[in-house]
């Protein structure tokens, strides 16, 4: 395979940033971007933990058109699509209570807290489950149709969905591999809660490896697959590796 260059697009599972209180001397990232990298291949990720599909969306817009290849990741479908500039990390709060529990919220201007606050409050007067499901599957298919059209290799992964909920996809339309129900993964590795977890884009090192290889073999020219990472993946799951992440909580 030829070297590439990589976008990765996405929430918190494209985010190579770590809260500083968990990185302990030496710690290095542990993301599967590492695979990629180690790899060969030279990769950028505009990934924010706690986004939007539609947040990602528009950094895809933005910066396809300069890279070979398009790693994105779909977050869940009841996230608030747009918020206002220096919110978009917030996208994933559905309540006030929830926010008093952040600590970063503190650390927001006062203007900005108050607007936060609005939103969340206003949030369930606007909400549809119909629109959130039909919104995500027309991003889906835009995102297939563009990276076709311009011949960009495109991996498309959705954690959040599992075989009962890919029927609000249209797969046919995909361009590339469709690797989906990653969830079940992350929660049986080690269930912290994403508010509280240490690890890189929720994965320990061993299974961010498993995941950054299932990407890379994503990326070879070969017919499209369409991939259950909870029952078809080979993740790790030790008791040792989920005690090295729980001494840091």
């Amino acid at each position: 395979m030829d070297k590439l260059n990589i976008a990765v697009f996405g929430d918190s599972f494209a985010d190579r940033e770590m809260n500083p209180k968990y990185m302990y001397p030496d710690r290095e990232d542990e993301s599967w971007m590492n695979v990629l990298e180690d790899a060969g291949h030279k990769v950028t990720t505009f990934g924010r933990g706690g986004t939007s599909t539609w947040f990602s969306y528009e950094n895809f817009i933005s910066h396809h058109k300069f890279y070979d290849a398009v790693i994105f990741c779909y977050s869940h479908h009841e996230r608030i699509h747009i918020l206002p500039e220096g919110l978009q990390s917030y996208s994933s709060v559905k309540s006030c209570e929830d926010l008093k529990d952040m600590e970063r919220v503190k650390t927001l201007p006062e203007q900005k807290q108050e607007e936060l606050y609005d939103i969340i409050k206003g949030m369930h007067l606007t909400k549809n489950l119909l629109f959130n499901i039909f919104v995500l599957g027309k991003i889906f298919e835009e995102i297939n149709f563009i990276c076709q059209r311009n011949n960009i290799k495109l991996v498309n992964l959705l954690p959040f969905e599992n075989k009962k909920t890919t029927n609000r996809f249209n797969f046919k339309a995909s361009h590339g591999d469709v690797l989906y129900n990653l969830i079940p993964i992350v929660m049986k590795e080690m269930d912290s809660g994403s508010a509280t977890d240490n690890r890189f884009c929720h994965l320990s090192l061993e299974n961010n490896q498993v995941l950054g290889n299932i990407i890379l073999d994503s990326l070879n020219d070969r017919p499209r697959k369409f991939v259950d990472l909870a029952s078809e993946g080979n993740f790790i799951y030790s008791p040792e590796i989920t005690e090295r992440y729980k001494k840091l909580l």
